[in-house]
């Protein structure tokens, strides 16, 4: 329903089709094993492959974690940086 929402929309559908992919794995894998417990398994091993790799990360010294958030801060850096620009410049220099 959400990605027919999406598309309705006309705005970018590719999480709300990531989720119905998911969703759509997660029940054919219910229903091939005839358990509908199973539905959680595949988050079960997203889950344990996300806290293993955050592991590993921590024990070789390169944290995921500060990896995101220092990419992240980068790109709020750029874009005040952006901001700035045209708020000084103008936008009549960014158009050439």
């Amino acid at each position: 329903m959400f990605t027919l929402v999406r598309f309705a929309a006309k705005s970018q559908p590719t999480q709300a089709i990531a989720g119905l992919i998911g969703v759509a794995a997660s029940a054919a894998l219910a229903l091939w094993t005839g358990r509908a417990e199973d539905n959680y398994v595949l988050g079960f091993y997203t889950n344990a492959a996300y806290g293993t790799a955050m592991l590993v990360s921590l024990l070789v010294g390169w944290p995921l974690i500060g990896l995101v958030v220092g990419a992240v801060g980068l790109i709020v850096a750029i874009v005040a940086l952006i901001a700035v620009y045209v708020r000084v410049l103008g936008t009549e220099k960014l158009t050439g």
